[in-house]
């Protein structure tokens, strides 16, 4: 560990933060602010993780290394000049907000009378940029505000080889969110990094067809940039067996139809041998990072006090408005039914 914080030390000039040409000036001034906060934070965190080595403190070591790996992923984020993958920016894309790298929410939940505290998120735009960016956008216009939590039981997997889950959605109103932008009702497409087969590989893709339904593949995406796939072979990079794991619901017939709620596994909610089963079918798009006890205890009914999106988050929001309204209307419509 001392290795580690002095290659930190020695190399700290090299952990200054990249600059896009096509970041805004508020987001190149957010950069400089925090670029070197984030980077004594995760020395900081180093720091009491050796400590709490050496003094075989489990409970501390594992709440350092914790500490130290959320400090780090804040840090590289920083160290992206380029995002890694081509977002789809045309037709029923178009109109969609995605997120061009992370965004941190808070929920404050509330049980009658009572605050029980926070639950935070790490949205990812990295793993899920449409996604993550639909999640920060309606987190942005307070629309999960004064939602309840609501239980949904689901077949998971098929054939003989499935499991019926019970488990905690959130953002539940209606069927979903409606775009003012458009009158119409925002649909998510499946959007999921997977690994491409036999080369390992990490690919954005996107489900085929209409419905989703490989079947009644209707998309094609052999014209657009290389690092976009429509492969649903290849294998998830991201496992519902990561604890605290994120995701975009949607209904269990229709791939493409997400639009509001999402969900993360408690401990119930699933065997853990069953778990993976959900991977490919809902596209995880976060993790909760602080607050993980208490969404295990997270109750039908509890409701989303407050909504908090930080700074840095709302500035990696990308919302485009080149489209045709033809687009738009399309993108939103019923042609996803």
């Amino acid at each position: 560990m001392t290795v580690a914080i002095n290659t930190v030390d020695t190399k700290r000039s090299k952990l200054e933060p990249l600059f896009n040409e096509n970041e805004s000036a508020m987001m190149q001034v957010i950069k400089g602010e925090k670029g070197e906060r984030f980077i004594e934070d995760f020395r900081n965190q180093l720091v009491g993780l050796r400590n709490a080595t050496v003094s075989q403190n489990l409970t501390r070591t594992l709440m350092f290394q914790k500490k130290a790996l959320l400090s780090l992923a804040d840090v590289g984020g920083f160290l992206v000049k380029e995002f890694p993958y081509d977002v789809p920016t045309e037709g029923r894309y178009s109109y969609l907000p995605r997120l061009m790298g992370r965004a941190k929410v808070t929920f404050e939940m509330r049980r009658r009378k009572k605050i029980l505290g926070n639950i935070t998120i790490i949205a990812d735009g990295f793993a899920a940029p449409i996604t993550a960016g639909n999640f920060v956008d309606l987190s942005i216009r307070n629309f999960y505000t004064g939602l309840p939590v609501k239980l949904s039981r689901k077949k998971v997997g098929s054939g003989s080889d499935f499991e019926i889950g019970t488990i905690p959605v959130f953002g539940s109103f209606q069927e979903g969110f409606y775009d003012p932008l458009t009158a119409k009702l925002r649909r998510i497409p499946l959007e999921i990094i997977r690994l491409e087969s036999g080369k390992g590989i990490p690919k954005l893709s996107y489900a085929e067809g209409e419905t989703g339904d490989i079947s009644r593949a209707r998309w094609d995406f052999s014209d657009t940039p290389a690092s976009i796939s429509s492969d649903r072979n290849g294998k998830s990079l991201l496992s519902f067996d990561i604890p605290g794991l994120v995701a975009l619901n949607h209904p269990d017939k229709n791939l493409n139809s997400g639009s509001s709620e999402f969900f993360s596994l408690q401990l119930e909610s699933l065997p853990d041998s069953k778990r993976q089963l959900l991977d490919g079918d809902y596209a995880p798009f976060g993790y909760i990072v602080e607050g993980y006890d208490l969404f295990l205890s997270v109750l039908p009914g509890d409701i989303i006090e407050n909504t908090y999106v930080d700074e840095l988050g709302i500035e990696n929001l990308v919302k485009l408005r080149q489209s045709s309204f033809s687009e738009v209307v399309q993108g939103s419509g019923n042609t996803f039914e």
